[in-house]
């Protein structure tokens, strides 16, 4: 590829700002690598982004999205870019915005025909003491999993095994998103697959992976994403149907939300069935992230598989 002028976006005002800031200097170092001219974009809030630093986000040939969270995945920078006339990466406005929101996106994963587990949305009207019953009848026993609704790297996420539990995990979603949801716990392995495009259009499903969080966390939260604590094998040791099942999943759900370029389909397995937990339109990238693992299986080294991005969204 020609060296073209990018502009990397980094930051933004979502409780990932500094998972954002490690993706943002990862994907720089890459591209720089790569000797195209690049410029760090880090911004704090909405009005930034595209005041103070919109003359440098026009001078550029292609922004990289590399915002995680509310602001940078819930499809407003997207319009913003779009309303810009801005070539960028990642998925649109509608796709993203239906990625960050778990209700949305389930109505059409399960419409597409893909499993997922049982829930029940917790109206902010909804005293406390309603809620356990209603769980109860929608998700089934105990236990479950709280978490915001419009919120992802498992931000604002309990598992709950006892009733006294409840109140708590309520008000720790709710510190980052009034909408809570309450889903079944599924206690099977928990696997990921990231789906990329090719300049031709059609998305390819990548190896799935395994991930072993530690036992001391439980479940892959936010600490066990980050840490380097959770074990993460790459392709996943699972027998040929079963993984292309996995595969075959992350391509329907990629298909349901309208998304492009890439993204990552997170799921657990149930009698070898997977069942969708959600997707990311905007999933971590440093050399240490999953999709850029599961990349490098399929011959992509880092920084090849971040201009192969570029060249997505310059088609």
């Amino acid at each position: 590829m020609q060296p073209k002028n990018i502009a990397v976006l980094i930051g933004g005002p979502s409780a990932e700002h500094d998972i954002s800031v490690q993706t943002g200097e990862a994907v720089v170092a890459a591209l720089r690598a790569q000797g195209h001219r690049v410029r760090s974009v880090v911004v704090q809030n909405e009005r930034e982004a595209f005041e103070g630093e919109a003359p440098e986000l026009l001078r550029a040939d292609v922004v990289f999205n590399a915002l995680h969270g509310e602001w940078g995945e819930s499809g407003q920078v997207q319009a913003a870019l779009e309303q810009h006339g801005i070539f960028y990466t990642g998925s649109g406005p509608a796709a993203s915005a239906l990625g960050m929101d778990k209700l949305a996106s389930r109505h059409l994963f399960l419409f597409s025909g893909l499993a997922m587990p049982r829930v029940l949305p917790v109206h902010a009207d909804m005293a406390n003491a309603d809620v356990r019953e209603h769980a109860l009848r929608a998700v089934g026993p105990l236990p479950w999993v709280v978490k915001p609704q419009g919120r992802g790297s498992s931000v604002g996420v309990s598992v709950i095994a006892h009733d006294d539990e409840l109140i708590h995990a309520l008000a720790y979603a709710r510190a980052f998103d009034r909408r809570v949801v309450i889903e079944e716990f599924l206690d099977g392995p928990e696997v990921s697959c990231g789906v990329l495009e090719y300049p031709a259009g059609h998305p390819q499903a990548l190896p799935p992976t395994l991930i072993v969080p530690p036992l001391e966390n439980g479940f892959f939260d936010y600490d066990a994403k980050y840490s380097g604590t959770s074990e993460e094998i790459t392709p996943a040791p699972f027998r040929d149907d079963v993984m292309y099942a996995i595969q075959q999943a992350a391509l329907d759900a990629f298909a349901a939300l309208g998304c492009r370029h890439y993204a990552r389909v997170d799921m657990f397995l149930q009698d070898d069935i997977p069942y969708v937990i959600e997707l990311n339109t905007l999933p971590g990238l440093t050399p240490k992230s999953i999709i850029p693992k599961q990349a490098r299986a399929v011959g992509f080294s880092f920084p090849p598989f971040i201009e192969h991005l570029i060249a997505l969204a310059l088609i």
